[in-house]
């Protein structure tokens, strides 16, 4: 049941042309929850408490407070020779701003 309860959790990673065609597997506690590639947007609604988020060796971690929501965006950043994959959490307003986009 979504509501004040629980806790919900967007991840998303913007559609952009570096990396496009890669896609990765999402891990919550270690188990995998779902895969993202680009321009995805999941979202999950989990009880509180502590959860990691993770893709590759990029790792999040989260302290779940009941009736919040938290974003995280995933994105590969140009590097010299290969894009490198993050993970990061960020604003409500900077997340709904890039997911009008």
């Amino acid at each position: 049941p979504i509501g004040k309860e629980t806790v919900t959790v967007h991840i998303y990673r913007p559609k952009k042309l570096v990396g496009f065609a890669w896609v990765f597997n999402l891990k919550l506690d270690g188990e995998k929850c779902g895969r993202i590639k680009n321009g995805d947007h999941l979202v999950f609604e989990l009880e509180p408490g502590k959860a990691t988020f993770s893709i590759k060796k990029k790792k999040v971690e989260l302290n779940l407070e009941k009736g919040k929501t938290y974003y995280l965006r995933s994105f590969i950043s140009a590097g010299v020779y290969i894009g490198s994959l993050d993970l990061v959490e960020v604003t409500e307003s900077f997340a709904l701003r890039e997911l009008e986009e």
